[in-house]
């Protein structure tokens, strides 16, 4: 996760989602093939004033630090627990990058909750991604649960 120079972490980090119920819910991951994998669960709560994104969760494996590294469908798992260790009663999609293919192929082959995953992807535009954040956190419509210690250190670097 790109850093942003408009993140305030009294601002923009939660304990408790602000909301029992979001419309809907993505995956979203980093897919480092020989680095690190990161896995985050979006809440994402239409409301009269548009759209808050919540980062509900994360799941981080650097193979750095780790003694091995994980299959395609064991990182699949780790994102499913995301989903059911936060309640989420359904997935809208899993955003997945571009050069991740094996991987797109491992989740066509999995479900939630008897359903199948619907498997998006995601062409970086890294200066672009950054603005959209920024302006997000300068409108407080994103925030991370406190329980994203990385993606916190990310947004803070």
């Amino acid at each position: 996760f790109p850093s942003h120079d408009t993140f305030s972490e009294q601002e923009h980090t939660f304990r408790t989602p602000p909301h029992t119920k979001y419309d809907k819910y993505y995956l979203t991951m980093d897919y480092g093939a020989s680095n690190m994998h990161a896995i985050g669960l979006m809440g994402i709560k239409h409301t009269n004033n548009g759209n808050e994104y919540n980062l509900l969760d994360e799941f981080i494996w650097d193979m750095n630090t780790e003694t091995h590294s994980l299959t395609d469908e064991k990182l699949a798992q780790k994102g499913i627990e995301l989903l059911k260790n936060n309640g989420s009663p359904y997935i809208n999609g899993w955003f997945t990058p571009h050069d991740a293919s094996s991987f797109r192929a491992t989740l066509r082959e999995i479900r939630y909750k008897t359903y199948p995953i619907p498997v998006l992807t995601h062409k970086p535009d890294t200066l672009n991604d950054i603005q959209e954040i920024q302006a997000l956190f300068n409108t407080n419509k994103f925030k991370m649960s406190v329980k994203c210690k990385t993606s916190i250190n990310q947004a803070q670097t």
